[in-house]
């Protein structure tokens, strides 16, 4: 079975668009919490697009939402922790 199978929601980052789970990204960023609340209701897959962010730093950023660590270099690291500030993920 793919990870991917139960996705419910796309992140478009960079030149990527991401599939995610709609529980982890709304526990995980409030601003994206909002988002899905206030967005459209009847699209079956969500997309959220954030734009001005590298591929690779929205992909950090996603890995920390759902493994709770990153994993990269320093400098794409100091990038995700400033992005994840201005999503307001915990």
């Amino acid at each position: 079975m793919q990870a991917r199978a139960y996705t419910d929601m796309f992140l478009n980052g960079g030149t990527h668009v991401f599939e995610a789970h709609k529980v982890v990204v709304t526990s995980s960023s409030d601003y994206l919490r909002r988002q899905l609340e206030t967005g459209p209701t009847d699209c079956r897959k969500p997309t959220i697009v954030i734009p001005g962010v590298r591929t690779e730093v929205m992909a950090a950023l996603i890995q920390f939402m759902y493994m709770g660590e990153v994993y990269e270099e320093e400098a794409i690291v100091k990038e995700v922790q400033c992005l994840g500030r201005l999503l307001g993920v915990k």
